[in-house]
């Protein structure tokens, strides 16, 4: 077999063993690594910073006895679009689409869900 050959296969063989490698701001677990970060501790205003809004990758509670675990995010242009199943104060879960819309990194407005209210910011 001609030497070229051998080398060209192998390096086909050892690219195919590679794992690709996300893009820069590629999408990890539905949320963008360049976009707004929709986990962290939020509140509609500082003085509620000691009992927030608790937001992970994976769901959300709130001080008022809401929970929500996600089940699917699409990133959008300055907003998320979350797929969820909610409860509140215990009671049986219910399905919602949500929708966090951005101004900027630190405050956002969550629209749909079983929680209404004002826009958040995000607590220190």
């Amino acid at each position: 077999m001609n030497p070229i050959a051998i080398v060209m296969s192998a390096l086909a063989l050892a690219a195919c063993g590679q794992a690709s490698q996300p893009a820069p701001g590629a999408e990890q677990g539905g949320v963008r690594a360049d976009g707004p970060q929709l986990a962290g501790n939020w509140a509609a205003g500082a003085d509620l910073c000691p009992t927030p809004w608790v937001v992970s990758e994976t769901g959300l509670t709130t001080p008022g006895g809401v929970s929500c675990t996600f089940s699917d995010i699409e990133p959008m242009p300055n907003a998320y679009v979350i797929q969820a199943s909610c409860t509140e104060n215990g009671g049986a879960p219910a399905p919602y689409e949500m929708i966090a819309v951005f101004e900027g990194a630190d405050q956002m407005d969550i629209q749909g869900g079983p929680m209404g209210g004002p826009p958040l910011g995000r607590c220190p």
